[in-house]
C-alpha cells in the first residue's frame, strides 16, 4: 500500500470517509454541504484501543485485522453507504481462547461538524471548535454551533447505555463464540437523520450488501462505456485500469450536487470537491469517451460561470471559485473541441449563455486577452498565482511560452469548430496563428540552451527549465532542430527520475525539494501521461515508452494521488489524496501507443512499432456511436481493426483511415 493512512479513503458517491488505519474505528467523514472534520469514532474492547494489524482496501470499503486483544480476535470494515450520509463500521469478535471471556465493547465520538457552501481546494473542517455535545437516549451525537448539521450515531441491534461521550455494551462470548457488532454513523440535518439511522440499524448487512453492489454497478457502467483493454503487461494494464477507477472516486452522485452526476477534481479526502477546469481538460479525450454527456454539462456550466475571476466550479451551486488561471482559455477550448469530435455533437455550440451561443462566447472568452485588430504580440499572463503556483523562483511569469504557444491550437480548434457549424470565424485566425509562430520564436527561442525563455515585465529575459515547456511540442510550431534541442533536456540530469519526471529541471535554481506538483520532485499526474504522448505523436516514441515505463508502477495505487514523485516510488504527501487527471493514464494509451485520431471526417489509427503493444487489444472504443476494436498480434508485426461488419489488416507503423459518422446539428 503505497499510500499513507491520511491518504486511504472510501467513497460511495454520496459520503465519504477516512477508515482509522492505527486503532479500529474511523475518522473525518464528508458528504457537501456537510462535513465532520476532524472527528473520531474509536471502538474499545475493555475499556482499550484495538490497534490494527494489518488492512485491505476495496473501493467499497476498507477492512481491518486488530491485534488479538484480551483473548478475541478482532476484525472491522468500514463501508460507506450508498443512500445517504451514511457510514457503518463493522466489527467482529472471536472468543480464541478455550475459556468463556466477559468484557465491554465501546465507541467513543470526538470531533467537530459543520456545513459550508463553498468546497475548494482544501477540506472544510471546524475551526472554531465549537461542536456541541447533544443528548440522545441510546445515542452519541455531535451538533454544529449554528444547527445546521447533526452527525448521529448508534450501536445497531443493541440496547447500548450512552455515558460520557461513550456507547457501550456487554459482551458476553463462550470458547469459539463470534459476535458482530455494527455502529452506524450519518451526518445530515439535524432533521433527517432518525428515520434513515434506524432503517440502516435494523438491517446493516443489507445495506453493505447493497454499497457493494453499487460499486460493482458503477464499475460496470463505466467498462460499458470506456475502452477496455487487455495486454499481456500486467503492469500497463494494472496503470490503465487505475486512471479508470481513479475517475470513479472523482465521481458524485448526489442531489445537493448542482448537477449529477458531479465529478469533483479529487474529493475523496473532502478537499477539492469543486471542478477544476484544468484538471477536467487534461483528461479531455477519455472524459467524454467514459461520460460524454457529463462533459456537455460541464462545458455549458463552465460558460455560464464565465471563468475570467476563477478556477474551478463550486459543486453546490456551480459558481466560480479561485484566481483565474492562465490556461483557462486553452482548456476550455481544448475540452469543447474534443466533445465535438468525438461524440459529433454540434448542439452544444448552440446552447445559450447568456444573450450569445456556447460557440460565440468561446470565441470571445478564449480570445478576450487580445487586439485582434493588430496583429498578435506575446500576452502578459500574470504572476505564479495565475500559472503555475511555484515558490522558489519568479522565472516562471508574464510572458510565458505555455501558453502563448497554445494559442496557435486555440486558433485552429475554433476555425473547426466554426468551418463545421458551416460558418467563418470573424478574424482571420490562420494569419494569426503564423504570425504568433514567428514571433513566438524569434523573441522566446534560446538557441544557446536549447530551450524557451520567459520575459519578464520589462522585456527581461528569465530561463525557467520548467516541463511545461515540453508542451510546445504539440503545438506545431518548433522546427524539427528545436524540437530535438528540447527533447534533449529530458536526461538523468535535468528531468528523468528513475520513477517518473521531475516538472523542474534538478538543474534549476527555482527546484523546490516541497512542491512534486510544479516545482521540481515530481510531476502533477495528468502531465506525465500527456507528455508520453506528446512526444509519440512528435516523433518521439523511444522517449515516450522511456517516460511511460517509468511511471506503469502508478498501477499499484489504489487511486492516483494530485502528484507523484520520479526519484521514489512516492507522492506528493501534502496535497490531494485523488485527482481526476489520473484518467489521463488511459490517453497515454489509446492516444499515445495507438495512436488514435479523430477529425470531422475521420479516425486514423497507427500503433507505433514497439514490443510493448504485442498482443494488445483494445475494445469498445466507441466514436459517434460506431464502435471500433483494435487488435496487435504476438509479435507487434501487424494490427487489425474492426468495426461494425468490416476489418481491416495493415502491417505497424502504416496508419488506417476510417470514416467516421457525421457531425450532428
Amino acid at each position: 500500500m503505497i499510500l499513507g493512512p491520511e491518504h486511504l479513503w472510501v467513497d460511495s458517491g454520496r459520503v465519504t470517509v477516512r477508515p482509522d488505519m492505527t486503532e479500529v474505528g474511523f475518522g473525518s467523514l464528508f458528504s457537501p454541504p456537510f462535513f465532520a472534520n476532524p472527528i473520531r469514532a474509536a471502538v474499545t474492547l475493555g475499556g482499550r484501543p484495538v490497534p490494527v494489524a494489518d488492512y485491505t482496501w476495496y473501493p467499497s470499503e476498507v477492512v481491518v485485522r486488530g491485534q488479538p486483544t484480551a483473548g478475541l480476535d478482532v476484525a472491522g470494515r468500514v463501508v460507506p453507504l450508498a443512500v445517504g450520509p451514511i457510514v457503518v463500521c463493522e466489527v467482529s469478535l472471536r472468543n480464541r481462547s478455550g475459556k468463556p471471556i466477559a468484557t465491554e465493547l465501546a465507541v467513543s465520538l470526538t470531533g467537530g461538524i459543520g456545513t459550508s457552501p463553498s468546497w475548494p481546494f482544501s477540506a472544510p473542517r471546524d475551526r472554531k471548535r465549537d461542536t456541541k455535545r447533544v443528548k440522545r437516549s441510546g445515542r452519541l451525537a455531535l451538533r454544529s454551533a449554528d444547527d445546521t448539521a447533526e452527525l448521529l450515531l448508534a450501536l445497531a441491534g443493541e440496547e447500548a447505555t450512552a455515558t460520557d461521550g461513550r456507547l457501550h455494551v456487554p459482551v458476553t462470548l463462550p470458547a469459539g463464540g463470534q459476535q458482530t457488532y455494527w455502529i452506524v454513523a450519518v451526518l445530515d440535518a439535524p432533521d433527517k437523520k432518525a428515520d434513515v439511522l434506524e432503517k440502516v440499524a435494523a438491517s446493516p448487512e443489507r445495506f453493505i450488501a447493497d454499497a457493494r453492489r453499487n460499486w460493482q454497478r458503477r464499475i460496470e457502467a463505466l467498462e460499458a462505456t470506456a475502452p477496455v483493454l487487455e495486454t499481456p503487461s500486467a503492469a500497463l494494464a494494472a496503470f490503465y485500469r487505475r486512471g479508470l477507477l481513479t475517475w470513479l472516486t472523482c465521481r458524485w452522485d448526489s442531489p445537493a450536487m448542482h448537477f449529477r452526476p458531479w465529478y469533483a477534481t479529487s474529493g475523496i479526502d473532502g478537499g477539492a470537491v469543486c471542478s477544476y477546469l484544468w484538471d477536467l481538460s487534461y483528461t479531455s479525450k477519455m472524459a467524454v469517451l467514459c461520460d460524454g454527456p457529463a462533459v456537455r454539462r460541464y462545458l455549458v456550466a463552465f460558460a455560464r460561470a464565465d471563468m475570467i475571476d476563477g478556477n474551478a466550479l463550486n459543486p453546490l451551486d456551480g459558481r466560480p471559485l479561485g484566481a483565474m488561471y492562465s490556461y483557462n482559455d486553452y482548456n476550455l477550448v481544448r475540452l469543447a473541441y474534443d466533445y465535438v469530435a468525438l461524440t459529433g455533437d454540434l448542439s452544444v455550440l448552440t446552447e445559450e449563455i447568456g444573450d450569445e451561443t456556447f460557440l460565440d462566447y468561446l470565441y470571445r472568452y478564449a480570445l478576450r486577452a487580445e487586439d485582434l485588430t493588430r496583429p498578435p504580440t506575446l500576452i502578459d499572463y500574470g504572476t505564479n498565482r495565475n500559472l503555475l503556483e511555484l515558490k522558489r523562483t519568479d522565472d516562471y511569469q508574464h510572458h510565458t511560452p505555455s501558453p502563448n504557444a497554445e494559442r496557435v491550437l486555440i486558433y485552429a480548434r475554433l476555425e473547426s469548430l466554426f468551418k463545421w457549424t458551416g460558418r467563418t470565424t470573424p478574424h482571420d485566425l490562420a494569419e494569426r496563428a503564423r504570425v504568433l509562430r514567428t514571433r513566438l520564436v524569434d523573441q522566446l527561442w534560446d538557441a544557446e540552451h536549447g530551450w524557451f525563455q520567459c520575459r519578464d515585465r520589462k522585456g527581461r529575459p528569465r530561463l525557467a527549465y520548467s516541463i511545461q515547456i515540453f508542451d510546445l511540442l504539440r503545438t506545431g510550431i518548433l522546427s524539427p532542430e528545436q524540437k530535438k534541442a528540447v527533447v534533449a533536456h529530458l536526461n538523468e540530469d535535468e528531468f528523468l527520475g528513475p520513477y517518473g519526471v521531475h516538472s523542474l529541471s534538478k538543474k534549476d535554481e527555482g527546484y523546490d525539494p516541497g512542491d512534486a506538483d510544479w516545482g521540481g520532485p515530481g510531476a502533477y499526474a495528468g502531465d506525465v501521461p500527456e507528455l508520453v504522448v506528446d512526444l509519440i505523436n512528435a516523433g518521439f516514441e523511444r522517449e515516450g515508452i522511456d517516460v511511460l515505463r517509468r511511471v506503469l508502477w502508478w498501477g499499484e495505487f489504489p487511486y492516483i494521488p494530485q502528484a507523484v514523485l520520479a526519484g521514489s516510488r512516492d507522492y506528493r504527501r501534502n496535497g490531494r489524496s485523488n485527482v481526476i487527471a489520473g484518467l489521463s493514464t488511459g490517453q497515454a494509451v489509446v492516444n499515445g501507443l495507438l495512436g488514435v485520431r479523430v477529425d470531422a471526417r475521420t479516425i486514423r489509427i497507427r500503433p507505433i512499432k514497439h514490443p510493448i503493444v504485442a498482443g494488445m487489444k483494445l475494445s469498445n472504443l466507441t466514436i459517434r456511436g460506431r464502435r471500433f476494436d483494435i487488435t496487435i498480434d504476438a509479435r507487434a508485426k501487424s494490427y487489425t481493426v474492426r468495426t461494425g461488419d468490416e476489418e481491416v489488416r495493415r502491417p505497424m507503423g502504416t496508419p488506417i483511415v476510417l470514416p467516421l459518422p457525421a457531425l450532428r446539428r
